[in-house]
């Protein structure tokens, strides 16, 4: 199953190139990665990244996003992936990330899957969709949010629709400033 990473990131060129670092490194290599960065086109860092994207050999996109859900459906409208996840400059991984989520699907397919990020899971966090799901919706992201409450959308219409995978016994550890992880930002 070929997976595709879609990672919007805006002003946060070091915390990108760890999160990049840390996706590819933790693969198993059991399946072909495509990572896509997501630039908006008004970033003051577009060269940094482009940088770290020849460095790790990802593509970077750079668009007029208005905010990380258009740059994230950006990624996805060109990403070739079976599966595909939202990345964000804040989200660890487990080792063999890939592989324990591509068992955790099985042969299902148009489905949403749930992990864990590190709180419990009341949410899901990080949305990952697979190709049959994202063409049937025709996005990653409902577009009408511009961050906020999008992954809790995509939980609730997966849910309510029967296309919910449980996989909350997988970690991916989201390291934000509300659990001081990080330091607050102008992109929080």
């Amino acid at each position: 199953m070929k997976i595709s990473l879609l990672h919007p990131s805006r002003n946060r060129v070091a915390a990108a190139d760890s999160a990049i670092a840390e996706w590819l490194v933790k693969s198993s290599g059991l399946h072909p990665i495509e990572y896509i960065l997501s630039i908006d086109q008004s970033d003051s860092q577009i060269a940094e990244y482009r940088e770290i994207a020849e460095r790790h050999e990802v593509k970077v996109i750079i668009n007029p996003n208005r905010n990380s859900v258009e740059a994230c459906n950006q990624a996805a409208q060109v990403a070739t992936g079976d599966l595909l996840i939202m990345v964000s400059d804040d989200f660890g991984c487990l080792e063999g990330w890939d592989d324990a989520l591509v068992q955790a699907i099985g042969d299902r397919r148009d489905v949403a899957v749930f992990i864990d990020d590190g709180y419990g899971a009341p949410t899901m966090t990080l949305p990952i969709i697979d190709r049959a799901y994202y063409e049937r919706s025709g996005y990653m992201l409902y577009p009408g949010y511009e961050h906020m409450f999008c992954d809790n959308e995509l939980e609730e219409v997966s849910r309510r629709m029967g296309k919910m995978i449980d996989a909350r016994h997988l970690l991916f550890q989201h390291r934000n400033y509300i659990s001081g992880a990080v330091p607050v930002d102008d992109t929080y």
